[in-house]
């Protein structure tokens, strides 16, 4: 037979059998940490830590060089910057003197010195000779003047 219960609701709670939910026995897993082993004497490779230190000996060379190059070239860009700006001070102070010969010279009074004061006169037609050296890059100032 099946029994029948009856419960009767008092205000606005219902009657429940079981409250508590049965409760699982959960099995805890347990997990060992081994130590780590101790290497007993750690090996050094002998040729790998040679061949490390020659690479590290040249890229530390190599290096060396690059700063010293490096160096070198500022160097030389100085150099030239104050030798350019020597040379620029030099051309304008050449300008400078040039610019006051040619204010201090002037060639109409020089041609008037010399024809009025020192009696200075053009030369004439035959007067002047003309000729072509061969194969000279000067002319000699005392040389015979070869016949045309």
């Amino acid at each position: 037979m099946a029994e029948n219960r009856h419960y009767y609701i008092e205000g606005n709670t219902v009657r429940v059998e079981n409250v508590l939910p049965q409760q699982r026995e959960e099995k805890k897993i347990r997990v060992r940490t081994q130590p780590e082993a101790v290497p007993a004497r750690v090996r050094v490779n002998v040729p790998y830590v040679l061949m490390l230190l020659v690479v590290t000996l040249l890229f530390g060379y190599l290096c060396f060089s690059y700063l010293k190059v490096q160096a070198s070239i500022n160097a030389s860009m100085n150099r030239i910057a104050n030798m350019e700006e020597q040379l620029a001070e030099a051309r304008s102070e050449n300008a400078v003197r040039v610019n006051r010969l040619e204010v201090q010279m002037d060639l109409d009074k020089v041609f008037h010195i010399a024809v009025d004061e020192m009696g200075m006169v053009y030369p004439d037609e035959n007067e002047v000779i003309e000729y072509t050296e061969q194969m000279r890059e000067y002319v000699r100032q005392y040389e015979n003047i070869p016949k045309s």
